[in-house]
């Protein structure tokens, strides 16, 4: 894992690398993987879009709002199945509900 941020005592999300979202509403005792479902903004989809899983993202950082919202930030290779623009890299920050 390579960010952690807490919404209160008992809920606490974590985020790592393939697009790893984890979250504990029970203060640690158990986890459950969240579905990271990245979707680019309409301008930067190619026209075969499709919304899948998305494990090819390195994820650093989370940040808790609440026990349903948080933001992660993180970037993803351009040879990733989902190209956003041509670089070496492109970061991203993405809000999940």
């Amino acid at each position: 894992m390579n960010g952690i941020s807490a919404a209160s005592p008992d809920v606490v999300w974590a985020v790592g690398q393939e697009g790893v979202i984890l979250k504990t509403s029970d203060g640690g005792s158990s986890w459950a993987e969240q579905t990271n479902n990245y979707n680019p903004p309409a301008a930067f989809r190619p026209p075969d879009w499709v919304l899948e899983d998305d494990k090819s993202s390195y994820l650093s950082a989370v940040d808790a709002v609440d026990a349903n919202t948080v933001f992660v930030a993180g970037f993803r290779p351009t040879d990733a199945p989902v190209q956003i623009w041509d670089a070496g890299y492109c970061n991203y920050v993405r809000g999940l509900e």
